[in-house]
């Protein structure tokens, strides 16, 4: 739930607990906005997944990294899916006002990175160096800045460092 949610309803907002097996998947040419709250990569493979973009605030940083991610996954055959409630979310005292402020760009951002990441077609055949290629672009299309190109940079070669295998 982001802030104009939290502006415009009723809260707190309780969920259902779902059957925990139930879960919806997402198409591969369909991007949804997730957070890394409760978010789980399942597969160890998914490893790469876990960066997450720094000069961006930090209430855009995840849901961008999600587009990113997706992406990404598209030319792996991988998909995102959603499974029910199964966490119970303690808010901490802030107001919903700044974090509007904070969310801004997601308001007014998300639909171009979309149609970017859509239009995207990768020139590099591994996945790691498309990692940094995506990068490249978006930052070229000022969704981050130069810092996330050079720290994805340092994520691929570190992960290959450590002798994880892409």
């Amino acid at each position: 739930m982001d802030a104009i949610y939290r502006l415009t309803r009723t809260l707190p907002l309780d969920f259902a607990r779902a059957d925990p097996a139930a879960c919806l998947v997402v198409p591969p040419s369909t991007f949804v906005p997730f957070d890394a709250q409760a978010t789980l990569f399942a597969r160890p493979e998914m490893l790469w997944a876990l960066y997450l973009p720094i000069t961006v605030h930090g209430r855009v940083s995840d849901i961008w990294r999600s587009y990113f991610v997706q992406r990404l996954m598209r030319d792996q055959g991988a998909v995102v899916a959603f499974a029910g409630s199964w966490v119970d979310q303690i808010r901490n005292a802030h107001t919903i006002l700044t974090d509007f402020d904070a969310e801004y760009d997601l308001c007014i951002k998300a639909r171009a990175l979309v149609d970017v990441l859509t239009a995207w077609t990768p020139t590099s055949t591994s996945l790691p160096d498309r990692i940094v290629e995506l990068y490249r672009e978006i930052n070229e299309r000022d969704f981050v800045q130069t810092d996330d190109v050079r720290n994805s940079e340092r994520w691929v070669a570190e992960l290959r460092a450590v002798g994880y295998e892409f």
